[in-house]
């Protein structure tokens, strides 16, 4: 893929602001009253779904804002990006649609949200610093280093190494460089 970047203008360290959304009293209103939330997400694919939550809480984590809530359609607990959220957030009318469980714990659900994976990519010499500094250095070879990434969030993941464009290579897992490349692939066509 030819894509222009910028990139190698950008300082490796530069200020990360946590922006809030512009629904965020909106979210908190909804947690507060117990009103069910319904929005459009897009995924990391691209995709845009129509969610419907029970919300729990809203938190920021890492320079990112979330809601997290039972999915009605799926009946299982999921965290949901704020800046994923596409057009209108829409609140029910009715108070006190749903109970939050005694056993649900804020403080650590996102931490215990999914599980810890790894992926091994292989990282231009010189790029990709907002990668490095969440993994471990395996080899180095040629143009290229190895580099050993834990992580929980794939979306969170895979948008990081969308932005480094070519100067990352996901060798595993497979599921990773799957969604990588199909996005890399939707983002060609949109721009033709």
């Amino acid at each position: 893929l030819e894509i222009q970047s910028d990139l190698d203008s950008l300082p490796a360290l530069a200020p990360h602001v946590i922006a809030s959304p512009e629904f965020l009293p909106d979210l908190l209103l909804a947690l507060a009253d117990r009103k069910r939330i319904s929005f459009t997400y897009r995924d990391t694919s691209l995709n845009e779904v129509e969610r419907h939550i029970d919300l729990y809480s809203v938190f920021s984590r890492n320079g990112f804002w979330y809601a997290t809530g039972l999915d009605a359609e799926k009946n299982e607990l999921r965290n949901f990006r704020t800046d994923r959220i596409v057009g209108a957030l829409s609140v029910a009318s009715k108070k006190n649609s749903y109970e939050i469980p005694e056993s649900f714990d804020p403080d650590v659900t996102f931490e215990n949200f999914g599980t810890t994976a790894k992926a091994h990519l292989h990282i231009r010499t010189g790029k990709g610093q907002a990668l490095r500094s969440l993994g471990n250095l395996i080899e180095s070879r040629d143009d290229w280093d190895l580099f050993e990434i834990s992580y929980l969030d794939k979306e969170q993941l895979s948008e990081t190494i969308l932005w480094h464009l070519d100067d990352v290579i996901v060798l595993d897992p497979q599921e990773l460089r799957v969604e990588v490349l199909s996005s890399l692939e939707k983002i060609a066509n949109s721009h033709g």
